[in-house]
């Protein structure tokens, strides 16, 4: 089994690619699995949970299509990985975080501008240094440290998350 945050239970595995834009067929380990446009699911990559966006749903919340699977290819190298889910969210996070700049190991990523609550995980919103938004889910087995007088707060985000 991989190595998740504690957070994440593995619902899933993608078992085939279906078509030719990136969508996969997902075999569900669990029954009545509810899923819309825009939720996030964690495809487990080097035993680290990598959360994609639902882009697109179809059959019985079988065949999904995610944000940035766009190809054959980009379906194939997801092919085989479990599909992990929020187990718990955070209950609250400190409305001070807001303006904390984040960094994962030493590098600077953005500040934190809001956070939003989807139904499978807490989402840190960042703004970058081009004014974009990255969403980063806030995951406690991810924060390495947390400064209030600082205002800084330090992750190990799994590699890829914020390219």
């Amino acid at each position: 089994m991989a190595h998740l945050p504690p957070p994440l239970e593995i619902v899933g595995k993608i078992v085939s690619r279906h078509g030719f834009k990136g969508e996969v067929v997902i075999d569900w380990h669990i029954e009545d699995i509810e899923l819309h446009k825009g939720d996030f699911l964690f495809i487990i990559i080097d035993e680290k949970g990598v959360p994609f966006s639902v882009k697109e749903i179809k059959g019985d919340n079988n065949i999904i299509h995610f944000e940035y699977i766009e190809s054959e290819d980009d379906a194939s190298i997801i092919l085989g990985c479990e599909i992990g889910i929020a187990g718990e969210v955070i209950d609250e996070i400190e409305g001070d975080w807001i303006n904390f700049k984040i960094f994962n190991n030493k590098e600077y990523i953005g500040n934190v501008i809001r956070w939003e609550e989807y139904p499978q995980q807490t989402m840190l919103i960042i703004k970058n240094q081009n004014s974009e938004e990255i969403l980063i889910p806030f995951v406690e087995d991810w924060l390495v440290e947390v400064s209030e007088n600082s205002q800084v707060i330090r992750m190990n985000l799994p590699e890829g998350l914020v390219e």
